[in-house]
């Protein structure tokens, strides 16, 4: 688990774009942070999955 806070950023997407609404671009890259997450994470297979069916 990973927690960033940005000072000042309040409730807005960080790394984002300043033209759109609840976005800024100070920070880290929100999205790239996010990404560099859920690239590792995998989906069971369908014989792991099914092993676990009761």
């Amino acid at each position: 688990m990973k927690t960033s806070i940005v000072r000042g950023l309040g409730h807005s997407w960080a790394g984002g774009d300043d033209t759109v609404a609840f976005n800024l671009s100070k920070g880290p890259d929100s999205s790239a942070v996010m990404w560099e997450f859920f690239k590792h994470q995998r989906r069971p297979s369908e014989v792991g999955r099914d092993a676990f069916v009761a």
